[in-house]
């Protein structure tokens, strides 16, 4: 999985952590994959097992608890949904959501 990364105002999140969460996340522990982009906001996550997840990007804080399965609502609201296949490579623009204030 590799990608670029952009905040809700297209502008390039250089240096942002990236996190890829399973969903649903039961069972599939070994499955969670972190990473970071690079100065022009390029990331690059390797050996990650087929199937669906949350793609969310953060710059100082983290959009939301990925490791807490009631927490993924919010995962999916600022991240996006993609699904890897069998030995496949994808690449893609995650395009971070701003959250609606509370």
């Amino acid at each position: 999985m590799s990608g670029r990364v952009l905040g809700s105002d297209d502008g390039l999140w250089s240096r942002a952590s990236v996190a890829l969460i399973p969903d649903p996340p039961g069972g599939r522990v070994q499955s969670y994959r972190e990473g970071g982009a690079d100065e022009n906001g390029l990331f690059l996550i390797r050996g990650v097992a087929p199937g669906k997840y949350i793609l969310v990007a953060w710059l100082d804080d983290p959009p939301c608890d990925y490791y807490d399965p009631d927490g993924l609502a919010r995962c999916r609201a600022t991240g996006m949904s993609v699904e890897v296949e069998e030995a496949g490579a994808q690449n893609v623009e995650l395009k971070m959501k701003a959250l609606a204030k509370r």
